[in-house]
């Protein structure tokens, strides 16, 4: 008899002990969220296949996609004529949450994948058959639709270190996102930063790939006071249900994947081609957040000066807040 009530035991209980902790609680009332992203691009695929895969319908969310200038989109998540923004967790971010803006980073978006080839490209004709190093960007101004406080200036300290030098060996030179390649191509510049869509187009006779981003920080999700504050629970069913869609969509070579492409690639904006001529992003499913991200973002921002506004730097806490990730089911020691 006691085993016979042990194994009944377990029977009514194993669906609930096997329930992911990411599975969907749908919210009582059904809640209207506005979210601005930078563009409709890969990096954002989350978000984008949240909402077309019906993701965030089974949190009873309802969401709105808007295009933002990440400036612009900063602003309207401080004011809260957004609930949640996908950009880059730059310096102007760290300058506003100084300031008095109640917003956190709360996961990140996608990393670049060790095959990726956005990124910093480089001139044949400059490098005059040597082979890249680190050691070459000392001195060159850097071709880039954006720089000095920005994720992407964080790759190029990496990068930099490499040779015992840091950002303050190079300039930036702000160039249109469609014209760096031909910067690149015609000597303008000889270190230009290419996103995917323009390096596919590079002439391999004129540039070569030198570097790409790293794998440990780079765009993120942003809350702000109403997911943060005023509706919580709302902000936790957001997170389920991203964290199910990478989980479920974005592991892995996804591009091949009939169901995933197509939607993805309506999302975007792009033909299904022109998206698997792309490479593929990262989405590690535990949507790692680095516990150095302040610190070394702001080490990074503040060699150049006048970038940061504020004297003394921000804590992690004041920068992330990572009990949402553990809403999605990420254990809080993975982070």
């Amino acid at each position: 008899m006691k085993h016979l009530l042990l194994a009944t035991f377990l029977a009514l209980a194993a669906p609930a002990l096997a329930q992911p902790s990411d599975s969907p609680r749908p919210l009582p009332q059904r809640v209207e969220l506005k979210v601005a992203v930078g563009g409709f691009t890969e990096i954002n695929a989350a978000v984008l296949l949240a909402k077309a895969m019906g993701e965030f319908d089974k949190e009873n969310i309802a969401v709105e996609i808007s295009m933002q200038k990440p400036s612009d989109g900063l602003v309207l998540l401080a004011t809260g004529r957004i609930d949640m923004l996908a950009s880059q967790p730059g310096a102007a971010f760290f300058n506003a949450v100084a300031g008095g803006v109640d917003a956190r980073m709360v996961a990140p978006c996608g990393f670049s994948a060790p095959d990726s080839r956005t990124g910093f490209w480089v001139s044949k004709d400059w490098l005059a058959g040597r082979p890249y190093s680190p050691a070459l960007l000392k001195g060159q101004a850097i071709g880039s639709a954006v720089g000095v406080g920005t994720t992407v200036s964080y790759w190029l300290e990496v990068e930099m270190e490499k040779a015992g030098l840091d950002q303050r060996a190079v300039t930036w030179r702000t160039i249109g996102v469609g014209d760096i390649l031909l910067a690149l191509e015609n000597g303008a510049v000889n270190v230009g930063f290419l996103f995917d869509g323009i390096w596919q187009k590079a002439d391999p006779a004129k540039v070569q790939f030198a570097f790409g981003g790293t794998s440990d920080i780079s765009g993120a999700y942003f809350f702000g006071p109403s997911l943060l504050r005023t509706n919580r629970p709302a902000g936790e069913a957001v997170m389920r249900a991203l964290t199910r869609t990478v989980r479920t969509y974005l592991q892995g070579k996804y591009h091949p994947d009939d169901k995933v492409a197509p939607v993805l690639a309506k999302a975007m904006g792009i033909s299904v081609d022109d998206l698997r001529r792309g490479g593929e992003m990262s989405f590690p499913p535990d949507m790692p957040m680095a516990r150095y991200t302040a610190e070394v973002l702001q080490k990074t921002y503040g060699l150049t000066p006048g970038v940061l506004t504020y004297p003394d730097r921000l804590t992690d806490t004041q920068i992330i807040d990572r009990g949402f990730v553990a809403a999605g089911g990420i254990p809080a020691t993975a982070q």
